[in-house]
């Protein structure tokens, strides 16, 4: 989490780098230089056949996003070919409405947004208002839609690419951190395909207190700068005709995805695979990056005419040092931050819903919010994407698809770990990269179980903590189905030092009024009190110890998250101000729920939705798996001998306690066969190939 320094800049102040314009491949068709804003406001995409099946030949293309203002005159979308035609139109002003700022983002990108949301007269503000709703391109930065590919819901999906999001530029901070803003929702791009390239209202209300939610409960995450509504821009989506909307995102680092190298990976260019590769270590991850890598003599010498010898052993000895894993360290970096975020992702509840490998953030980030949900009643099974019909993104999968997602980046760049940090020795690379992999499940667990014993209100460590306390926990809420988020907030007023409670045999044990009851929460409830006085000295002041207790677990127990039906809230209540063009006083919000947060006003509508505090549930027993497998896939790395790629074989992992959802469903919840029922590889790039 980037810090914040106090220092604010406008908008014309920002230091705008573009470091993957300046470094990488620019699709031919879209010229342009990184730091020149091109001309016109909207680009001409009569050159670009982007309602077929085009294929990109770079990593980006160059495109400026469509103003909420019109031409009088349609046809005159090609504008931007001659400033000379300009004055012969009339430009009609399409009226917008910023309605949600967050402060707290804009301070961590050192922005100074003036007096928004409240007034927007002035210059500063008006320059802003105008960039991030997409009506002006941004003075020293030229605008950009990323190329990449994905497998979807497990299937090869080829090109896809920013079909609505336009980043307006990558800045860096005064303290050398670096953000990349990018617009959703402001018009077509190449990879738009048949495609609006627009946003609705509803989702990017979503979009945007989702962001920023995640960020102020600690989880990895991208943030939202400012959401605009343009109410005269109308989109037409499965529900009907929709409010069009424009968030202002931002991606502390970049927004380059795993499909991003499984695209080049798969078109057998290994050259861009390479540049791509090695442009994301040296900038977002600058500890591991190694000059001379790839056999070019990039050492740097002390000073001029330093002896050719001395520069040949300076040479050797960083290749061999260093040379054998910069590649596979790069790889085990994302392996362990992938971990840390889905670890996170389960111990809040959170439920992302289309995990594809063109929706996993190459920095460990969670992106792309689409269908997600923080779960109500615990049911590990939940399923919050109604598209999701085989279940394959339910929450307990999804750790399971981020060993899955993480297979299929190692087999993308399997060719390069091949040739320059294992010198073609196939075999070794295969090692390597499973070594890498298999490290994902115990970090995951080893952050998971951190994550829970806070919530737990735990203070010690003990080995068997996941098996003996935790698993046990969420078995017995899975049994009543439980409000996940409420469970543990009413857990937060469990007392040692009351003997007031609900009798049990044997004894007496004191519950918070509202905590659900069964014979098996019970029994946990009686470990968890055991487990709790173990950690207190002889002698303990058992109220102390419970206020103590309480307080830390309120830190780590959110008693807010933005469940669907407070967000569906939010959007009608919006939608009518809207209409009724009362949107000038609309708050932002960002749940402070353990102070600060970044909450521009105390009548925003998600505050005023607070609950006073939650209240338990009780529904009939459920069936419950963990949440995290202790088993996700048995895999290998091999040469297929007759295609000669570089493979991981997978075996499907099917626990015995899932005989009773039948094996089709347990082979499909682990993901080792298609949908045929074929056993799959996840295929990496033919190691022979070329560029």
């Amino acid at each position: 989490m980037a810090s914040q320094t106090g220092i604010k800049r406008t908008l014309a102040d920002l230091k705008f780098i573009n470091s993957l314009c300046a470094t990488l491949k620019r699709d031919a068709l879209t010229p342009g230089e990184p730091l020149v804003a091109t001309k016109g406001f909207v680009a001409d995409f009569s050159i670009l056949p982007q309602h077929v099946a085009r294929l990109s030949a770079g990593h980006f293309s160059y495109v400026q996003p469509e103003p909420t203002c019109s031409l009088m005159v349609s046809h005159a979308v090609n504008i931007s070919k001659s400033d000379s035609n300009k004055e012969a139109f009339r430009w009609k002003v399409k009226p917008t409405y910023l309605i949600a700022l967050s402060q707290s983002c804009a301070d961590e990108v050192e922005l100074d947004v003036g007096d928004l949301p409240r007034e927007a007269t002035g210059k500063k503000e008006r320059a802003l208002m105008d960039v991030v709703v997409g009506n002006k391109s941004i003075e020293g930065s030229n605008s950009w839609a990323q190329c990449y590919g994905g497998h979807q819901f497990g299937v090869w999906a080829s090109q896809l690419g920013d079909g609505r999001a336009i980043s307006l530029g990558e800045i860096e901070t005064s303290i050398g951190e670096r953000f990349e803003l990018q617009l959703k929702g402001s018009g077509s791009t190449p990879y738009s395909r048949f495609a609006d390239g627009y946003a609705v209202l509803r989702s990017s209300i979503r979009e945007f207190l989702a962001s920023e939610s995640m960020h102020a409960l600690g989880i990895p995450t991208s943030r939202a700068l400012a959401l605009t509504a343009a109410p005269e821009r109308l989109v037409r989506r499965e529900e009907g005709i929709e409010t069009g909307a424009v968030v202002c995102r931002v991606a502390p680092g970049s927004w380059i995805r795993f499909g991003t190298f499984e695209l080049w990976s798969k078109r057998g260019k290994l050259s861009m695979l390479r540049e791509l590769a090695e442009f994301t270590i040296k900038n977002y991850f600058p500890n591991l990056w190694v000059e001379g890598l790839n056999g070019e003599e990039k050492t740097k010498e002390n000073g001029e005419g330093a002896e050719e010898k001395k520069g040949k052993e300076k040479t050797e000895a960083v290749s061999s040092i260093k040379r054998p894993t910069m590649y596979v360290s790069w790889f085990q970096e994302v392996v362990r931050r992938t971990a840390v975020m889905i670890a996170h992702w389960q111990a809040v509840g959170f439920c992302h819903g289309v995990m594809n490998t063109d929706n996993f953030s190459i920095l460990g980030l969670t992106i792309d919010y689409g269908p997600y949900q923080f779960m109500d009643d615990y049911d590990p099974e939940y399923i919050c994407n109604h598209s999701d019909h085989e279940g394959r993104y339910s929450f307990s999968n999804q750790p399971s698809i981020g060993m899955w997602n993480l297979s299929s980046l190692g087999s993308a760049i399997s060719p390069l770990v091949v040739k320059y940090d294992c010198n073609d020795d196939q075999d070794k690379a295969g090692v390597l990269l499973n070594d890498a992999l298999e490290t994902y499940e115990p970090i995951m667990n080893e952050k998971f179980t951190e994550l829970m014993r806070a919530k737990l209100g735990l203070k010690d460590a003990q080995n068997d903590d996941l098996e003996s306390i935790i698993y046990p926990c969420l078995g017995a809420m899975a049994s009543v189905r439980t409000d996940y988020t409420n469970f543990f907030r009413l857990l937060c007023h469990f007392r040692l030092s009351d003997d007031h409670g609900v009798v049990k045999e044997g004894g007496k044990i004191a519950l918070p009024a509202k905590l659900p009851v069964n014979p098996r929460l019970l029994s946990w409830y009686e470990k968890y009190r055991s487990r709790l006085l173990s950690e207190l000295p002889e002698g303990a002041d058992l109220i102390v110890a419970d206020e103590e207790r309480s307080a830390r677990m309120k830190l780590a127990n959110p008693r807010f998250v933005p469940r669907n039906y407070l967000l569906q809230d939010v959007i009608d209540e919006m939608e009518h101000l809207i209409a009724n063009k009362y949107a000038e006083d609309t708050a932002a919000v960002a749940v402070p729920w353990r102070g600060g947060g970044g909450l521009l006003s105390e009548e925003g509508l998600m505050q005023a939705k607070l609950p006073a505090e939650p209240e338990g549930e009780r529904l009939p027993d459920g069936y419950y798996t963990p949440v995290t497998d202790p088993k996700v896939l048995d895999m290998d790395w091999k040469v297929n001998p007759v295609t000669g790629y570089l493979e991981v074989l997978t075996t499907p992992y099917i626990d015995e306690d899932m005989a009773t959802t039948g094996e089709e469903r347990a082979l499909r919840r682990r993901f080792a066969t298609d949908y045929e029922g074929v056993p799959q590889s996840v295929k990496a790039l033919k190691c022979s190939c070329s560029s």
